[in-house]
């Protein structure tokens, strides 16, 4: 039997950073503890800037009136879209189509009626 030190190492390893209090825990828990004392303009300028603002409450607050206003909008929008805003099917009768060429590659002008 022979004793294996590198897998005893690479076990005490994970075990130490999976378990409570273990190396990813503190590392974690000195990041949240950082990022609450500092201010929130501040969070701008770290290399996780989007992560970091997320944090903050207020960006929070900020991020989640936006969704709300995106989500009416959206709603506003796919409930209204075919309609006009009496409720009526807009009709359009004053467009109309000109084609600039033909599938076959023919000229435009070669066609004779409608």
């Amino acid at each position: 039997d022979t004793f294996d030190l590198q897998a005893l190492f690479e076990a005490q390893y994970v075990k130490s950073t999976v378990q409570a209090h273990g190396t990813m825990e503190i590392r974690k828990s000195r990041v949240n503890d950082a990022m609450a004392l500092v201010s929130t303009e501040s969070v701008f300028f770290t290399s996780k800037a989007a992560v970091a603002a997320i944090g903050k409450l207020r960006w929070q607050v900020l991020l989640a009136i936006l969704a709300t206003l995106y989500l009416y909008r959206g709603i506003e929008q796919s409930i209204l879209s075919p309609y006009g805003k009496s409720g009526e099917v807009k009709e359009f009768s004053k467009y109309r189509l000109t084609a600039l060429e033909l599938r076959g590659g023919g000229s435009v002008d070669d066609v004779s009626g409608p």
